[in-house]
This record gives C-alpha cells, structure tokens and sequence, in this order.
C-alpha cells in the first residue's frame, strides 16, 4: 500500500468541508433526515482530521527526539 502525504491542506480542506455541514445544519429549512446525514458526516470527517492530526504529531516528535542534544 503505498503512504499517503499529509498535507495542511487536507486538513484545511476537511475544516472547510466541516464549516459548510455546520452551516448546512443551522439553516431552518434542514429537515432533521438531512441533519441526521450532515451529522454522520460531519463525524467521519473529524475521525479523518484527528487522524491526520496525530500522524503529524507523530512526526514532529520523531524529528524533536532527533534534534535532542
């Protein structure tokens, strides 16, 4: 399988993604079906970023342990 690079800009682009499903939600015109969906994926998409999130995290302290003196 080959790795996957993870960039600010997936993270960036699935914050985007998130703002719209809040904003999605908040319109009075959003049945509660609809919410229901927005919710589900709005969930999946915060996985992805926390995801994406603690694989830099895990690269930085790869490089901070290879920095120490």
């Amino acid at each position: 399988m080959a790795k996957q690079k993870i960039t600010s800009n997936d993270i960036e682009t699935t914050m985007k993604k998130l703002e719209k499903i809040v904003d999605d939600m908040r319109d009075e015109n959003c049945s509660l079906e609809k919410s229901f969906e927005l919710y589900k994926k709005g969930i999946n998409l915060c996985k992805e970023a926390q995801d994406s999130i603690q694989k830099i995290e895990g690269k930085i302290k790869i490089l901070e342990g290879n920095n120490e003196y």
